[in-house]
């Protein structure tokens, strides 16, 4: 999932793909497009349902345009940006743990006996 938020003075328009060939800035399969906010705060979120599972290793290339109109001096924006990876080590980790307590629980059976 991620996640885009902050504050423009002009207008902001966010865009994500995301590439099996794993280089820079490829740009092969578009996520989505957010946007284009304009006039104070924005946020939105975009999904990326089944993309680790579809590509790995891939590349994740974002883009984000920043328009301030001309005729406006001292106009300021800020942007944030949040992309959450999912952590392979801890779905491992419960599956470790539950098979050791499974274990444990049938030596404890047998022993009972």
């Amino acid at each position: 999932m991620m996640t885009i938020g902050g504050t423009t003075g002009g207008s902001v328009t966010y865009a994500a793909w995301a590439d099996e060939s794993n280089v820079e800035f490829a740009m092969g399969n578009q996520l989505g497009v957010l946007g284009p906010f304009s006039g104070g705060a924005f946020s939105g979120t975009m999904g990326t349902p089944g993309l680790a599972a579809s590509l790995a290793p891939y590349s994740l290339t974002q883009r984000v345009s920043i328009v301030h109109p001309t005729s406006t001096m001292g106009v300021s924006s800020s942007f944030n940006a949040t992309v959450v990876v999912p952590e392979p080590m801890t779905p491992a980790l419960l599956g470790l743990g539950l098979i050791g307590v499974a274990a444990f629980a049938r030596r404890r059976t047998v022993i009972s006996k």
